[in-house]
């Protein structure tokens, strides 16, 4: 099935996979595997590095994309709860909390609404233009209109990158009104965020980097295999009074900064896998350059299938391609059914200067 977004994955990682399961370490704690938390934390700091966030961001590895939504929307709604919402639960709120995103955001927002007890229906879904952005001027009206009724605003979702149609939403734009309105700014980078290595990706993304979280999945375009996705925050003491949580069995006993990390008080998960190891592997052995080449080329595929839909008469495009996924459908139904077809163009980065394999997914719709 080609329809997801779904890395090839390469060689080094898969051995970089068998050697963590061989180690088996547990990333909870800096004491537990002290080589492994140290590797993550780098490993994190690149990532940091390559959005352009400042020093002092930082964040964790988690399953996937999913996962770092939920543990974004969980900080954001510490962040801006006006009562003692950790020991107090929902109802620490007078007010219904109020999360913003465009139709075209995924799934995962929702069902986290849902599980921190925020309710579906306080999820309010702005429209989008033509080419599936957020329109910026509807959110802040809907905004407005939810301070004057007496609710609590508090975060706002911006895309770089939507599954549908790599639509990424103006983000210097959805920052204004975040700071306008006093909103966390979390952005969904999970597909599209490692886009920032090429030339074209940078200037689609410019404003990511004023993001208060950021989910990421570099088992999407990193070539990695799940699962592996990422979180940073911006400010990361914000999500460590989100999660730090006290037991006799998780007391830190030594009082220097590394010894006394933990990665349990940053996020939902206890025991972790050494997922950072692939990671860590994959930018040292292939590095930024040739996979912000193979990211490129799999940027001009999906340009090029686009022209070639264009130049046509037999396929029409669904919608303007932004990165490397391009919708189209076919117009002249001759033997066929009408039917249209969701593609998404990869390369697989083989070595430090890939001979990228270039490979089209679709799914009949």
């Amino acid at each position: 099935m080609f329809g997801y977004v779904q890395s090839p994955g390469t060689a080094i990682a898969a051995y970089a996979d068998l050697l963590a399961s061989a180690l088996n370490a547990n990333l909870t704690v800096w004491r537990s595997a002290p080589a492994g938390v140290e590797l993550e934390r780098l490993t994190i700091d690149w990532i940091r590095q390559i959005l352009g966030f400042e020093p002092g961001a930082a964040g964790l590895f988690v399953s996937g994309g999913s996962m770092a939504n939920l543990s974004a929307l969980t900080t954001a709604r510490r962040a801006k709860a006006p009562g003692d919402i950790v020991n107090r639960g929902a109802q620490a709120s007078d007010r219904a909390m109020r999360v913003y995103a465009s139709t075209e955001t995924h799934h995962s927002i929702v069902k986290a609404a849902t599980l921190l007890g925020i309710g579906r229906d306080n999820v309010r879904l702005v429209s989008v233009d033509d080419c599936f952005r957020i329109r910026v001027d509807e959110l802040a009206a809907k905004v407005a209109e939810d301070l004057e009724a007496g609710h609590l605003p508090f975060c706002v979702v911006a895309n770089a990158g939507t599954v549908n149609t790599g639509a990424c939403d103006p983000l210097r734009e959805v920052r204004a009104v975040a700071e306008r309105y006093n909103l966390w700014m979390h952005v969904d980078a999970s597909y599209g965020g490692f886009a920032v290595l090429t030339s074209t990706g940078r200037e689609v993304m410019a404003g990511i980097e004023q993001a208060d979280s950021v989910a990421l999945d570099p088992h999407k375009w990193l070539y990695l295999p799940v699962d592996c996705g990422c979180v940073i925050y911006r400010n990361p003491e914000t999500a460590r009074a989100t999660f730090a949580q006290e037991a006799d069995y998780t007391r830190v006993i030594g009082q220097e900064a590394d010894e006394a990390f933990a990665f349990w008080d940053y996020g939902p998960e206890l025991s972790r896998r050494f997922r950072a190891l692939k990671v860590w592997m994959l930018l040292k052995g292939v590095g930024l350059r040739a996979l912000g080449e193979a990211i490129e080329k799999d940027l001009v595929c999906a340009r090029h299938f686009e022209s070639l839909v264009q130049t046509s008469d037999d396929f029409e495009m669904l919608a303007p391609v932004e990165l490397s996924i391009f919708c189209f459908r076919c117009v002249r139904t001759r033997s066929m059914s009408d039917c249209s077809w969701r593609y998404s163009a990869t390369a697989v980065p083989t070595s430090p200067t890939p001979q990228s394999t270039a490979s089209s997914r679709c799914v009949v719709a």
